[in-house]
């Protein structure tokens, strides 16, 4: 009886552990991701690649020579005397370059000649005939050197505009020698009647050297307009017109670095 009961109360007690354990509440499940679901997580955005630096324009160097034609006019002359001839000669020049980008600083020598100007007369601004002399000039030449600033604007890539100017100093050499012309000059004679209007007039002065000490350093004033012409990358051609101290045209030849 005693071993019967026995039983009993273990299968009891073993329903009852059994019941607690069933009452027991689940473990809450996982939250789902947020979005649909099944979706897997967006990807995260890959991060934005860093700017390029801006690049820096290479600096080139160049060296280079050039030959002009120089005018000056008789209009131009006479905007500061009451006679004047045109002066028409020729200068060569040596020029060495720093390039960036599109921006040239020209350091030039510059010298031009003056040694063909024909005998005449030229009246001051005292007018005639008190102030017309028979001038003749002696080797002038005027040697200048300048720096330039010339700018550029490329066309296509082996043709450019190039535009800009400078200032410096010039020497003027040589020499000038006038005589008064005579009494009998004026405007109507003054370039067609030597025997009028000339040098040795009866009882009129010697002739004498101009002192020109005033003018042997001059101030240089320069305005560029040309093109530039690349035909290699080591090469390069120049023609250009603009004032030097005179109005010019001519062209030049650069060797890049």
């Amino acid at each position: 009886m005693t071993r019967g009961l026995g039983r009993i109360l273990v299968v009891v007690v073993s329903i009852g552990c059994a019941s607690v354990a069933g009452a027991q509440p689940a473990e809450p499940a996982a939250a789902a991701p947020s979005g649909a679901a099944g979706e897997a997580a967006p990807p995260e955005p890959a991060p934005a690649a860093a700017a390029a630096p801006a690049q820096t324009p290479e600096v080139l160097w160049a060296a280079g020579t050039r030959l002009r034609g120089i005018f000056v006019p008789a209009w131009f002359l006479e905007a500061f005397m009451d006679h004047a001839h045109a002066l028409n000669s020729v200068a060569w020049g040596l020029e060495f370059t720093r390039r960036k980008g599109n921006l040239d600083i020209v350091f030039s020598l510059d010298v031009g000649w003056y040694g063909a100007i024909d005998d005449a007369n030229w009246t001051g601004t005292d007018g005639f005939p008190s102030d017309t002399y028979w001038t003749q000039f002696r080797s002038f030449v005027f040697t200048s050197l300048d720096v330039s600033l010339i700018w550029h604007y490329d066309f296509i890539d082996w043709l450019a505009l190039r535009y800009g100017g400078g200032i410096g100093l010039g020497f003027l050499s040589g020499s000038m020698n006038r005589q008064l012309s005579g009494p009998a000059c004026t405007s109507a004679n003054v370039d067609s009647n030597r025997s009028q209007c000339g040098p040795g007039f009866a009882g009129g002065p010697a002739g004498f050297g101009e002192d020109l000490s005033s003018y042997r350093v001059l101030p240089v004033v320069a305005v560029l307009l040309g093109l530039r012409f690349k035909l290699h990358r080591h090469a390069v051609v120049t023609v250009d017109g603009g004032f030097h101290n005179a109005f010019f045209f001519g062209a030049g030849g650069q060797y890049v670095f």
